[in-house]
């Protein structure tokens, strides 16, 4: 089990893995406040991200190591509606709790605390695998392949 606090104090760096095997990035490095997040394949420091301690151990918050901006959408100060994009905000960073999934490999949802929504990675566009895909903040259902991310250390 990944003890988050002891992680988020070492200051690692993670790829957040969706289920088709994009990681979370950060639109290529453009570093403007709502900048969208998406589902991109490779391995480029955009998609380095570390995770920051909180005051309460099961919950963080997740910043891009590149830019130093934080995972966010834009309702994020008064609480998300269904389907928000996911994006960077130097301002108004979202704290979430990891929730396991599975124990081998180690897979997670990633819940926004104040909402209760889920990141969720969207498919690819059949034949299209190599293509950005976008994420957003969905209602949590359970076994919804789509809300459960990998978190490895970054290449």
């Amino acid at each position: 089990m990944v003890n988050l606090t002891a992680v988020a104090l070492a200051g690692t760096l993670f790829s957040i893995i969706d289920f088709k095997g994009h990681s979370l990035d950060e639109s290529f490095g453009f570093e403007a406040d709502f900048n969208p997040v998406v589902g991109a394949v490779g391995a480029d420091p955009f998609q380095q991200w570390s995770f920051l301690a909180t005051s309460i151990p099961s919950q963080l918050i997740i910043q891009n190591a590149d830019v130093q901006k934080y995972l966010s959408y834009a309702g994020a100060p008064t609480g998300s509606t269904d389907f928000a994009q996911t994006v960077i905000d130097g301002s108004n960073p979202v704290t979430f709790e990891l929730l396991l999934v599975n124990t081998s490999p180690e897979t997670f949802n990633i819940v926004d605390v104040k909402s209760g929504l889920a990141l969720t990675a969207w498919g690819a566009v059949p034949g299209q695998s190599e293509l950005p895909t976008p994420v957003t903040y969905e209602i949590l259902q359970a076994g919804r392949a789509e809300q459960v991310w990998n978190i490895s250390l970054a290449t």
